[in-house]
């Protein structure tokens, strides 16, 4: 399915996930878990999550398309469930994951010394999660 015009429609605005009045979003919508997949940045998404539930959103960030709703609250419950495990909220995982490496690799260390399916596991997991497009991953066979 193909997007319909989304400039010209009402309440668009450039920095929403989905657009309202929009077949293919209004699709996406329905599915949001699957519709995270194919989000452009999943950074900005998961800001953007962020400060719409805290009521944070920019006048120039609104309106809120009621079809980007459900991947918005998706994402909040994510950042509410790391939280738990001590992931600031607001706090993207990509970078965490870079963060953590940095001082590591800077010495030319790894996480875990010694290459086991374990060590590679977490080494692909922190890469992923340090991918810039935000995108997921392909399951691999191990």
């Amino acid at each position: 399915m193909v997007h319909d015009y989304h400039q010209g429609a009402e309440n668009y605005n450039a920095q929403q996930l989905l657009h309202d009045h929009c077949d293919e979003c209004k699709r996406r919508s329905e599915h949001p878990a699957a519709a995270i997949d194919k989000l452009k940045d999943v950074k900005a998404a998961w800001h953007r999550a962020y400060r719409f539930e805290k009521g944070w959103l920019a006048p120039e960030e609104l309106p809120i398309s009621e079809a980007e709703v459900p991947i918005l609250r998706i994402l909040w419950a994510l950042q509410i469930r790391l939280n738990m495990d001590g992931v600031p909220l607001g706090a993207y995982p990509g970078d965490l994951a870079t963060v953590i490496r940095q001082p590591f690799r800077a010495q030319g260390l790894e996480l875990i010394a010694g290459p086991s399916p374990l060590t590679d596991a977490l080494s692909a997991a922190l890469d992923h999660l340090a991918d810039p497009t935000g995108h997921l991953a392909e399951p691999t066979e191990t």
